[in-house]
């Protein structure tokens, strides 16, 4: 039997051009997804897919995966788990839970304030601050700036971001920028790049990224163009080495807390 990707594929090639909700009902992430947002919808709440799953359906693509977002109290959402399944992290503002629907795993930000439009504003760059409805299939443009951006295939750091740049959060914003930029080879908006440039100035040139993000880099189809722009900041030889395909701290040992001056694990554990 093919899966949802070679059915599309298939169907495309003889000339069958079906919308892609119809195609998708073959794929069992998206059905156990329905349900599990039919179940919230019933309970009187609201569910949202969010970041990189609502980009690749813009994009035509099927998602690997999808981050959720609901305004339901946490040990109710938990309960529409499997049984004997499903976990809850709990953080300061939110609690984040894994639940499984008929055998697919799902990651879920359960709000305990605000709501997810002002959650997804504050998203690193806005290709990731995108928000889908699945009962209504509405897609929710949160910065104002990421289905306009995919459209013209364009990296940029959004408002909120760029406001934050001085704050300690350097590191997570360019870990944004360069993923994107070595997955899409989109162009990087001149303003984003020229925030780029002022966190390398304010840091004095020291400039660290953790091994998670080269690590990941270099399995990406656009890598060369992360060297090529890190080459021109002036930055090549302290995140990647003399040798890009083989990963290096640089020019000394560091950590993520080295780096912005917290700690980065529990800054996250704790937003």
């Amino acid at each position: 039997m093919m899966n949802f990707k070679e059915a599309k594929q298939f169907l495309n090639e003889n000339g069958f051009y079906l919308v892609e909700a119809q195609i998708e009902n073959q794929d069992k992430a998206y059905q156990a997804l329905m349900t599990l947002a039919h179940k919230v919808n019933d309970a009187g709440y609201k569910l949202y897919v969010v970041g990189g799953a609502v980009r690749d359906k813009l994009l035509g693509k099927t998602p690997n995966d999808y981050d959720l977002n609901t305004n339901m109290p946490g040990d109710e959402f938990l309960a529409l788990s499997d049984p004997g399944t499903g976990r809850i992290n709990h953080r300061r503002i939110k609690d984040i839970a894994h639940i499984v629907i008929d055998g697919e795993e799902f990651e879920c930000c359960v709000l305990r304030e605000g709501d997810v439009v002002q959650q997804q504003k504050k998203c690193d760059i806005t290709i990731g601050g995108l928000i889908w409805d699945p009962l209504t299939n509405k897609v929710i443009d949160a910065t104002g700036y990421g289905k306009q951006d995919i459209k013209n295939k364009v990296i940029r750091i959004t408002d909120f971001m760029k406001d934050q740049m001085l704050r300690g959060r350097q590191i997570e914003i360019m870990w944004r920028v360069f993923k994107a930029y070595a997955q899409f080879g989109w162009e990087i908006e001149p303003e984003s790049l020229d925030v780029i440039k002022k966190m390398i100035e304010f840091r004095d040139g020291e400039v660290h990224v953790f091994e998670l993000l080269k690590e990941k880099i270099l399995t990406l189809p656009h890598k060369e163009k992360v060297f090529a722009l890190c080459k021109e900041l002036g930055i090549y030889e302290d995140l990647f080495g003399e040798n890009p395909n083989k990963l290096s701290t640089g020019s000394k040992n560091w950590t993520k807390k080295d780096v912005t001056g917290i700690d980065l694990d529990n800054y996250r554990r704790n937003r």
